[in-house]
């Protein structure tokens, strides 16, 4: 296939999908060819009847192989169809897959352009996106700068370096064809060595309503519940005494899920393995979403972990955290009621507070 004229063509009756997909790919190496043709196929749907699905097909794939190909003038073209298309695109899967490419190269792209109010949005998601996926953990002086420039997002509330509980983000990855997900329980493919126990209740743990922090703590879960067909739960109580089993804990916040005898798979878990689950969770989704992506997974993340911590999402408060963490114990664990499927995507995470003595929890599933 020589130029777009002929693809376009192809596409008005393709007997060959693949043909036209490889196409695509070929010329990842020629940019120019697939801005043009992204911006022919705006006109093709009209001028040609092509079914919108495939249409919007192509240009995912167009934007895939310009994105994730290394180089500066693929990145160029990148932005060049951002600005001309900025309200009408997926701006998140674009930032993450532009953070593939050289990290000099692509914040020199957001300086030229940082004047532009309508793309400071892109922007915050690039410099998050910028630190989870070249793992900055002491930060980036131009991207402080640029960041300065940039007006109040949601992601400016989140620190520009990962801090120390945040050393296994596993996140979407991009190729060509498809994507591979991480899910909360199986990040990097590692098993978990639980220990069975048996749910029972205890008197000695009083349940609690907080509101604010169940809203805060299940955040994490929004993309299961709203954009799949996840359910999230979230209970908290106040231990009477120390040193009740983690068994007992969950029987009592989740009696109804869990009922007496009920076998528990349980784990003692490190803050950056709870962290690693909650990123996983918020940023590469459930069964059928495509989840919030690296920024804004972060950003559910932090949510949740600092709800579980029993305090308010601040930026100060992420700093602070962590030279709190001696202050907490934490729990993972599933179970094979009929409240978990048994899937890739079941979470269950229990925070105990040792100098309170208060619990958090929360719970989710993802159904098919």
């Amino acid at each position: 296939m020589n130029n777009t004229e002929e693809f376009i063509q192809k596409l008005k009756s393709p007997t060959n999908y693949k043909e036209l997909q490889e196409q695509i790919i070929i010329w990842k190496r020629s940019p120019e060819i697939l801005y043009e043709l992204y911006r022919s196929l705006d006109n093709a749907m009209e001028e040609h009847g092509i079914e919108e699905n495939a249409i919007k097909h192509k240009k995912e794939l167009i934007f895939r192989s310009l994105a994730i190909n290394l180089g500066q003038d693929n990145i160029n073209y990148s932005f060049k169809l951002v600005r001309k298309y900025v309200h009408s695109l997926d701006l998140r899967t674009i930032a993450s897959m532009l953070a593939y490419q050289d990290k000099k190269d692509l914040i020199d792209q957001v300086d030229i352009y940082d004047d532009d109010s309508a793309l400071h949005g892109f922007y915050w998601m690039i410099l998050q996106e910028l630190v989870i996926r070249k793992e900055l953990f002491f930060g980036d002086k131009k991207l402080d700068k640029i960041a300065e420039k940039l007006g109040k997002s949601k992601l400016s509330n989140l620190p520009l370096q990962l801090t120390t509980i945040e050393t296994k983000l596993y996140s979407i990855n991009f190729s060509y064809y498809s994507y591979g997900r991480p899910t909360p329980l199986f990040n990097n493919q590692a098993p978990i060595d639980y220990t069975e126990k048996e749910a029972s209740s205890n008197m000695n743990i009083e349940l609690m309503i907080e509101p604010f922090l169940e809203k805060q703590c299940l955040s994490v879960l929004n993309d299961w519940t709203l954009n799949s067909h996840g359910k999230a739960e979230f209970r908290c109580g106040k231990m009477n005494r120390p040193e009740i089993p983690i068994e007992e804990i969950i029987g009592t916040l989740f009696q109804a899920e869990f009922e007496e005898k009920t076998i528990l798979k349980i784990a003692q878990a490190t803050p950056s393995r709870i962290f690693s689950m909650l990123y996983s969770t918020a940023s590469n989704g459930g069964a059928y979403s495509r989840g919030e992506l690296g920024a804004y997974g972060r950003l559910k993340a932090w949510y949740s972990f600092l709800g579980m911590c029993g305090i308010p999402f601040e930026k100060n408060n992420i700093t602070s955290i962590i030279h709190e963490l001696d202050n907490f114990v934490w729990f993972e664990f599933i179970s094979n009621t009929w409240f978990y499927r048994q899937l890739s995507w079941d979470i269950g995470i229990v925070c105990i507070h040792i100098d309170t003595n208060k619990v958090y929890s929360i719970i989710g599933t993802d159904t098919d």
